[in-house]
Protein backbone atom coordinates (compact mmCIF):
# COMPACT_ATOMS: atom_id res chain seq x y z
CA UNK A 1 0.00 0.00 0.00
CA UNK A 2 0.78 3.44 -0.59
CA UNK A 3 0.18 6.81 -0.96
CA UNK A 4 1.20 7.48 -4.98
CA UNK A 5 3.26 10.52 -5.85
CA UNK A 6 0.81 10.98 -8.03
CA UNK A 7 -1.40 12.65 -5.03
CA UNK A 8 1.11 13.69 -3.22
CA UNK A 9 1.74 16.23 -5.98
CA UNK A 10 -1.87 16.92 -6.66
CA UNK A 11 -2.38 19.41 -4.31
CA UNK A 12 0.80 21.20 -5.41
CA UNK A 13 -0.74 21.50 -9.14
CA UNK A 14 -4.33 22.55 -7.67
CA UNK A 15 -2.41 25.43 -6.12
CA UNK A 16 -0.32 26.09 -8.82
CA UNK A 17 2.94 26.00 -6.01
CA UNK A 18 6.38 26.28 -8.02
CA UNK A 19 8.22 24.43 -5.68
CA UNK A 20 6.20 21.34 -6.54
CA UNK A 21 8.38 17.98 -6.19
CA UNK A 22 9.01 17.59 -10.37
CA UNK A 23 8.05 17.74 -13.38
CA UNK A 24 7.35 13.97 -13.58
CA UNK A 25 4.88 14.55 -10.73
CA UNK A 26 3.14 17.49 -12.52
CA UNK A 27 2.37 15.51 -15.64
CA UNK A 28 0.90 12.66 -13.19
CA UNK A 29 -1.40 15.28 -11.48
CA UNK A 30 -2.64 16.57 -14.54
CA UNK A 31 -3.37 13.54 -15.87
CA UNK A 32 -5.40 12.52 -13.21
CA UNK A 33 -7.07 15.73 -12.37
CA UNK A 34 -8.48 15.34 -16.34
CA UNK A 35 -9.62 11.84 -15.40
CA UNK A 36 -10.53 12.25 -11.91
CA UNK A 37 -9.12 8.92 -11.36
CA UNK A 38 -7.67 9.18 -7.70
CA UNK A 39 -7.27 5.95 -5.59
CA UNK A 40 -5.52 4.61 -2.84
CA UNK A 41 -3.86 1.37 -3.50
CA UNK A 42 -4.09 -0.90 -0.06
CA UNK A 43 -1.35 -3.72 0.33
CA UNK A 44 -1.48 -6.81 -1.78
CA UNK A 45 -5.43 -6.97 -2.08
CA UNK A 46 -7.95 -6.25 -4.45
CA UNK A 47 -9.02 -2.44 -4.22
CA UNK A 48 -12.90 -0.94 -4.75
CA UNK A 49 -12.78 1.53 -7.57
CA UNK A 50 -13.96 5.05 -5.82
CA UNK A 51 -17.46 6.44 -6.57
CA UNK A 52 -16.47 9.87 -8.21
CA UNK A 53 -19.05 12.61 -8.10
CA UNK A 54 -18.86 16.22 -9.11
CA UNK A 55 -16.64 18.30 -7.26
CA UNK A 56 -15.21 22.22 -8.05
CA UNK A 57 -11.50 21.83 -8.23
CA UNK A 58 -9.58 22.22 -4.59
CA UNK A 59 -8.18 25.68 -4.25
CA UNK A 60 -4.92 26.11 -2.14
CA UNK A 61 -7.03 26.86 1.05
CA UNK A 62 -7.95 22.64 1.28
CA UNK A 63 -4.57 22.29 3.19
CA UNK A 64 -4.76 25.43 5.05
CA UNK A 65 -5.67 24.79 8.93
CA UNK A 66 -9.69 24.55 9.10
CA UNK A 67 -11.58 26.87 11.50
CA UNK A 68 -14.70 24.51 11.64
CA UNK A 69 -12.92 21.40 12.22
CA UNK A 70 -11.89 20.24 15.51
CA UNK A 71 -8.52 18.23 15.06
CA UNK A 72 -7.61 15.67 17.53
CA UNK A 73 -5.59 17.00 20.24
CA UNK A 74 -2.25 16.03 19.76
CA UNK A 75 -0.20 14.12 22.07
CA UNK A 76 2.95 15.29 24.01
CA UNK A 77 6.00 15.95 22.59
CA UNK A 78 7.69 13.28 24.49
CA UNK A 79 6.43 9.58 25.55
CA UNK A 80 4.77 9.28 28.85
CA UNK A 81 7.02 6.66 30.72
CA UNK A 82 4.61 3.79 31.37
CA UNK A 83 2.02 3.74 34.13
CA UNK A 84 0.80 0.25 34.18
CA UNK A 85 -2.54 0.75 33.43
CA UNK A 86 -4.06 -1.91 30.92
CA UNK A 87 -7.43 -0.45 30.39
CA UNK A 88 -8.55 0.00 26.92
CA UNK A 89 -9.42 3.99 26.12
CA UNK A 90 -12.77 4.25 23.35
CA UNK A 91 -11.68 5.87 20.48
CA UNK A 92 -13.14 9.76 19.76
CA UNK A 93 -14.92 9.39 23.13
CA UNK A 94 -17.01 6.51 22.39
CA UNK A 95 -18.89 8.60 19.85
CA UNK A 96 -19.86 7.08 16.35
CA UNK A 97 -17.74 6.81 13.82
CA UNK A 98 -17.45 8.06 10.46
CA UNK A 99 -16.60 5.25 7.60
CA UNK A 100 -18.03 6.95 4.05
CA UNK A 101 -17.18 7.38 0.44
CA UNK A 102 -16.39 10.97 0.40
CA UNK A 103 -16.64 13.34 -2.98
CA UNK A 104 -13.29 12.13 -4.19
CA UNK A 105 -12.25 8.37 -2.71
CA UNK A 106 -13.34 6.17 0.14
CA UNK A 107 -12.00 8.25 3.31
CA UNK A 108 -12.31 5.06 5.96
CA UNK A 109 -12.17 5.68 9.27
CA UNK A 110 -10.69 9.70 10.53
CA UNK A 111 -12.26 9.81 13.70
CA UNK A 112 -15.90 11.66 14.13
CA UNK A 113 -17.19 14.80 11.78
CA UNK A 114 -16.06 17.23 14.65
CA UNK A 115 -12.60 15.52 16.20
CA UNK A 116 -10.59 14.43 12.86
CA UNK A 117 -7.95 12.17 14.05
CA UNK A 118 -9.35 10.57 17.25
CA UNK A 119 -9.22 7.36 15.59
CA UNK A 120 -5.22 7.03 16.46
CA UNK A 121 -4.19 7.39 20.18
CA UNK A 122 -0.98 7.58 22.31
CA UNK A 123 -1.70 3.86 25.04
CA UNK A 124 -0.09 2.62 28.08
CA UNK A 125 2.19 -0.58 26.97
CA UNK A 126 0.16 -2.23 29.43
CA UNK A 127 -2.91 -1.83 27.41
CA UNK A 128 -1.38 -3.04 23.95
CA UNK A 129 -2.92 -6.56 24.16
CA UNK A 130 -6.63 -4.73 24.57
CA UNK A 131 -6.70 -3.04 21.25
CA UNK A 132 -6.86 -5.18 17.67
CA UNK A 133 -4.27 -2.72 15.94
CA UNK A 134 -1.25 -1.21 17.55
CA UNK A 135 2.33 0.03 16.68
CA UNK A 136 5.40 0.33 18.47
CA UNK A 137 7.51 3.30 18.19
CA UNK A 138 11.33 3.28 19.23
CA UNK A 139 14.60 4.53 18.36
CA UNK A 140 17.85 2.77 17.22
CA UNK A 141 20.22 5.30 19.09
CA UNK A 142 19.01 9.61 18.41
CA UNK A 143 15.97 11.68 18.94
CA UNK A 144 13.73 11.67 15.85
CA UNK A 145 9.90 13.49 16.27
CA UNK A 146 6.86 11.79 14.12
CA UNK A 147 3.85 13.38 12.84
CA UNK A 148 0.61 10.47 12.32
CA UNK A 149 -1.77 11.38 10.04
CA UNK A 150 -4.72 10.15 7.83
CA UNK A 151 -4.79 9.89 4.53
CA UNK A 152 -8.10 11.57 4.36
CA UNK A 153 -7.79 15.59 5.93
CA UNK A 154 -10.63 17.32 8.27
CA UNK A 155 -12.39 19.01 5.30
CA UNK A 156 -13.00 15.83 3.69
CA UNK A 157 -9.83 16.50 0.75
CA UNK A 158 -6.93 14.25 0.09
CA UNK A 159 -5.00 16.39 2.00
CA UNK A 160 -4.33 14.37 5.29
CA UNK A 161 -0.64 14.51 5.31
CA UNK A 162 -0.61 18.24 5.71
CA UNK A 163 -1.75 18.01 9.09
CA UNK A 164 -1.26 15.59 12.31
CA UNK A 165 -3.44 14.38 14.56
CA UNK A 166 -0.94 12.70 17.23
CA UNK A 167 3.02 14.02 17.43
CA UNK A 168 5.55 12.58 19.21
CA UNK A 169 9.54 12.11 20.16
CA UNK A 170 11.46 8.91 20.46
CA UNK A 171 14.87 8.56 21.98
CA UNK A 172 15.99 6.05 24.23
CA UNK A 173 15.47 2.67 22.74
CA UNK A 174 13.20 0.75 25.61
CA UNK A 175 13.29 3.53 27.89
CA UNK A 176 11.07 6.05 25.66
CA UNK A 177 9.21 3.98 23.13
CA UNK A 178 5.77 5.35 22.05
CA UNK A 179 2.94 2.49 21.96
CA UNK A 180 -0.46 3.31 19.80
CA UNK A 181 -3.44 1.97 18.69
CA UNK A 182 -5.63 2.37 15.79
CA UNK A 183 -9.64 2.13 15.49
CA UNK A 184 -10.62 -0.44 12.54
CA UNK A 185 -10.45 0.97 9.06
CA UNK A 186 -8.06 3.26 9.58
CA UNK A 187 -5.74 4.50 6.22
CA UNK A 188 -2.82 6.86 6.94
CA UNK A 189 0.75 7.36 7.57
CA UNK A 190 2.97 8.49 10.30
CA UNK A 191 6.43 10.77 9.12
CA UNK A 192 9.29 10.73 11.05
CA UNK A 193 12.59 12.98 11.00
CA UNK A 194 15.47 13.18 12.92
CA UNK A 195 15.32 16.12 15.57
CA UNK A 196 12.65 18.26 17.52
CA UNK A 197 10.42 18.57 14.89
CA UNK A 198 8.86 16.44 12.04
CA UNK A 199 10.58 17.25 8.84
CA UNK A 200 8.29 19.19 5.97
CA UNK A 201 8.48 19.78 2.23
CA UNK A 202 8.99 23.16 0.51
CA UNK A 203 4.59 23.49 0.71
CA UNK A 204 4.69 21.87 3.92
CA UNK A 205 3.96 18.30 3.60
CA UNK A 206 5.35 16.02 5.92
CA UNK A 207 8.30 14.65 4.88
CA UNK A 208 11.10 12.41 6.57
CA UNK A 209 10.25 8.56 6.38
CA UNK A 210 6.25 7.97 6.44
CA UNK A 211 5.17 4.83 8.16
CA UNK A 212 1.60 3.77 5.82
CA UNK A 213 -0.71 2.13 7.49
CA UNK A 214 -4.68 0.67 6.31
CA UNK A 215 -5.79 -1.24 9.51
CA UNK A 216 -9.06 -3.67 9.01
CA UNK A 217 -10.13 -2.26 5.65
CA UNK A 218 -13.39 -2.36 5.20
CA UNK A 219 -13.01 -2.49 0.75
CA UNK A 220 -10.14 -5.56 1.46
CA UNK A 221 -12.02 -7.85 3.47
CA UNK A 222 -11.04 -6.49 7.07
CA UNK A 223 -7.28 -7.13 5.92
CA UNK A 224 -4.34 -4.62 7.19
CA UNK A 225 -0.92 -3.68 5.37
CA UNK A 226 1.87 -1.46 6.03
CA UNK A 227 5.21 -0.17 4.40
CA UNK A 228 8.05 1.88 4.60
CA UNK A 229 7.82 5.03 2.25
CA UNK A 230 10.35 7.84 1.35
CA UNK A 231 8.43 8.59 -2.25
CA UNK A 232 7.37 12.67 -0.44
CA UNK A 233 11.43 12.85 0.80
CA UNK A 234 12.37 11.28 -2.64
CA UNK A 235 10.16 13.53 -5.04
CA UNK A 236 11.15 17.00 -3.30
CA UNK A 237 15.49 15.89 -2.89
CA UNK A 238 15.35 15.50 1.15
CA UNK A 239 17.10 13.23 3.11
CA UNK A 240 15.10 10.68 5.41
CA UNK A 241 16.20 8.21 8.09
CA UNK A 242 15.86 4.76 8.27
CA UNK A 243 12.88 3.16 8.99
CA UNK A 244 12.33 -0.93 9.55
CA UNK A 245 8.34 -2.51 9.86
CA UNK A 246 7.76 -5.60 11.63
CA UNK A 247 4.50 -7.21 11.72
CA UNK A 248 3.61 -9.60 14.23
CA UNK A 249 6.83 -10.16 14.32
CA UNK A 250 7.90 -10.67 11.48
CA UNK A 251 10.24 -8.04 9.12
CA UNK A 252 8.33 -7.31 5.78
CA UNK A 253 9.30 -3.47 5.05
CA UNK A 254 12.58 -0.71 5.63
CA UNK A 255 14.93 1.41 4.07
CA UNK A 256 17.85 2.96 5.22
CA UNK A 257 19.45 6.83 4.82
CA UNK A 258 21.37 5.60 1.82
CA UNK A 259 18.21 4.29 -0.08
CA UNK A 260 19.29 0.08 1.09
CA UNK A 261 16.12 -1.10 0.99
CA UNK A 262 13.74 -4.24 1.10
CA UNK A 263 9.77 -4.03 0.22
CA UNK A 264 9.94 -0.10 0.88
CA UNK A 265 8.70 2.52 -1.48
CA UNK A 266 11.19 4.33 -3.02
CA UNK A 267 11.20 7.64 -5.71
CA UNK A 268 10.29 5.81 -9.26
CA UNK A 269 7.91 3.38 -7.34
CA UNK A 270 4.88 5.51 -7.43
CA UNK A 271 3.01 3.15 -9.43
CA UNK A 272 3.69 -0.20 -7.80
CA UNK A 273 0.87 -1.73 -5.37
CA UNK A 274 1.70 -4.53 -3.05
CA UNK A 275 5.16 -4.07 -1.62
CA UNK A 276 5.35 -4.25 2.31
CA UNK A 277 3.55 -5.74 5.04
CA UNK A 278 0.39 -8.34 4.07
CA UNK A 279 -1.45 -11.09 5.09
CA UNK A 280 -2.68 -10.40 8.39
CA UNK A 281 -5.85 -8.73 9.75
CA UNK A 282 -5.35 -8.02 13.14
CA UNK A 283 -1.84 -7.39 14.42
CA UNK A 284 0.86 -5.68 15.80
CA UNK A 285 3.59 -3.12 14.24
CA UNK A 286 6.85 -2.94 15.36
CA UNK A 287 8.92 0.68 13.91
CA UNK A 288 12.42 1.33 14.41
CA UNK A 289 13.50 4.60 13.42
CA UNK A 290 16.94 5.32 12.29
CA UNK A 291 19.69 3.17 10.30
CA UNK A 292 20.97 0.96 13.17
CA UNK A 293 19.55 -2.21 12.64
CA UNK A 294 20.52 -5.61 11.09
CA UNK A 295 18.79 -6.36 8.16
Amino acid sequence: MHFSTTLIALTAALGSVSAAPSAHAHLHARKHLENRNIEFKKAGRPHEEPIPSPEPVPTTTAVATPTQVKVAATASSSAVPSSGNAEAKPFCNGKGKRATLDQIMYAGNVGTADNWGCNMQIIDKAAVDKYDYTAKFASTGEKFSCSCFNKVGPKGLLDGFWFSAVDFTVADPGKDDVYMAFDTNSQGGCACGPGDKTPRTAIGQLAGVWLEFDWGSEPNGGNSGADASVLVAGAAGLPYPGMSVSANGKVCSWVKSDGTNEAAYMPGMEDLDGIGCKGYHKGHLDVLIGDKFNH
